[in-house]
């Protein structure tokens, strides 16, 4: 065993040697690469070790949660109304009893009201779509939080102004007659609720990460506080939609619709307000570039490397182009692997 040891130390010797005389230059970048690697591996280690007896001596309780706004937090973190508690009142107060609103006050068939109300509903959805590209690519989300608001202010106001002004609505029903609403009507109502979808679409894009970005990811207690802030968000959602659904629409059929679209508005007018006024203690963060452009990057290095996804193969290729570069080289390393093969031929006859 000490013998076929000795061998292979004395074959790896003049391996290198036979190395070294052929290619200094790449040999001295080797040693050079090893020495840097070692000392590079040896700090990273000592700083491992200073890290965790600095977080040993750290007291645990001085992390806390930097400019976190308590318009976004909700219930857990101080503050009156969540943004999207309130939200969730105006949005649903006016979306949750719109097919019966189009029946009975605009007088359009069942039918009709059903799609028009399933295609507004649709382009709610498809709206955060655009308001995430605006907010990651060119405004941030604060900005576009911002412009979805004045957009989502000015849809509330239109449908409530036309659920409040009489000669934008059509007259009751005289019996079994009904007359329904005029193009003009019908044109400023729904305005007001595509405005709404757009403002909506920023909104709901962009808030959830505004709040996230508040929070400091390099303290472990702000990043618990993190992930209870997300189930915090959508308790608090789910709630106006169940306030909505309840007292807003007994308002809308039983005392007035216009007070019913007015309470919405109202709400949403207490929440612009709330987060506005918490401007100055947010942290804002810069648009970080269309994803889609790293998207497009992904697939093509998928297609790229799906055109050639045999190893065997790509790595005969890169070792034919080498040789097809520098065949003077691969020359020297032959004939330096052929010695080596010879001398352990040599080896192993001596051993016999």
């Amino acid at each position: 065993m000490y013998y076929a040891f000795s061998t292979e130390r004395s074959l790896r010797k003049h391996l290198f040697e036979e190395l070294d005389h052929a290619f200094p230059d790449e040999v001295e970048m080797y040693r050079e690469i090893r020495t840097s690697a070692a000392s590079q591996s040896s700090r990273h280690f000592e700083d491992n070790d200073s890290e965790e007896i600095d977080q040993r001596s750290e007291p645990q309780s001085v992390t806390s949660i930097s400019k976190a706004p308590p318009i976004i937090l909700v219930i857990c973190y101080v503050d009156v109304a969540a943004f999207s508690f309130l939200e969730g009142i105006a949005f649903n107060g006016i979306g949750i009893n719109l097919v019966l609103y189009l029946g009975s006050v605009l007088h359009w068939p069942i039918s009709s009201s059903a799609a028009n109300v399933s295609f507004w509903g649709g382009t709610t959805y498809f709206t955060p779509l655009l308001g995430g590209l605006l907010a990651d690519t060119y405004l941030g989300n604060y900005r576009t939080i911002v412009i979805s608001i004045i957009l989502y202010l000015l849809g509330l106001v239109i449908v409530t102004l036309s659920a409040t002004i009489p000669s934008l609505t059509p007259p009751s029903c005289d019996g079994n007659s009904c007359q329904p609403a005029t193009a003009f009507q019908t044109f400023v109502f729904f305005s007001g609720l595509y405005v709404i979808a757009f403002g909506t679409g920023g909104t709901r894009a962009a808030l959830l990460p505004f709040g996230a970005d508040q929070f400091n990811e390099e303290k472990p207690i702000e990043m618990r506080k993190k992930v209870s802030f997300f189930s915090y968000f959508y308790v608090c959602s789910m709630l106006g939609v169940l306030f909505s659904g309840t007292f807003i629409v007994w308002i809308q059929q039983n005392v007035s619709w216009a007070i019913g679209f007015g309470i919405s508005t109202f709400c949403m007018v207490i929440a612009s307000g709330g987060f506005l006024l918490g401007t100055s203690t947010y942290k804002l963060t810069m648009p970080t570039g269309s994803p889609l452009k790293s998207l497009l990057q992904v697939l093509q290095v998928i297609v790229a490397t799906g055109k050639d996804n045999d190893p065997v193969l790509r790595k005969e290729k890169k070792r034919e182009a080498r040789r097809e570069e520098k065949p003077e080289k691969a020359a020297v390393i032959d004939m330096v692997f052929r010695r080596c093969t010879g001398y352990l031929e040599d080896a192993q006859v001596e051993k016999t």
